[in-house]
């Protein structure tokens, strides 16, 4: 199998900080793969992905977080 191109990946993410307890996450990236339509295959699915996704931080306490994320591509 042969690959003509290089793979990237390219994202931006933030953090805001709506209280002293609660954050808030946002990002999105988009993704670049070797593989070809001429040599994909169900084991190798590959190609082009965008991300999209979101979270929170929760401070319990002083020394316990909750954390949750969730990604979509």
């Amino acid at each position: 199998m042969r690959w003509d191109s290089d793979s990237f990946k390219y994202s931006f993410g933030a953090n805001y900080q709506h209280t002293e307890r609660l954050v808030l996450r946002a990002g999105v990236a988009y993704e670049t793969d070797a593989t070809t339509n001429t040599n994909r295959e169900p084991r190798i699915p590959g190609g082009v992905r965008t991300w999209i996704s979101t979270g929170f931080g929760y401070k319990i306490c002083d020394n316990s977080q909750i954390d949750f994320a969730y990604a979509h591509l």
